[in-house]
């Protein structure tokens, strides 16, 4: 069984679990797809036997908090 852990840190990504929307296997090899998180909160699939970053699979929205000043004309 593969460590999916050392894998995803290897790829730079935090492992979230199993794939369940979009693709679900590698096109290149068939194992299944894995979730992974990076540092900025976009969620990646990646494969754990080719140990390669397939596709962004959510990016996160505008953050709460965030201040425009008016504009006067």
């Amino acid at each position: 069984m593969a460590n999916f852990n050392r894998i995803a840190k290897k790829l730079g990504l935090e492992d979230a679990g199993e794939a369940t929307i979009g693709d679900k296997n590698c096109r290149e090899c068939g194992t299944r797809l894995r979730f992974g998180k990076d540092g900025q909160d976009y969620t990646w699939s990646y494969c754990p036997k080719c140990q390669k970053r397939i596709d962004t699979v959510f990016m996160p929205r505008l953050q709460p908090g965030i201040k425009v000043a008016p504009h006067d004309d």
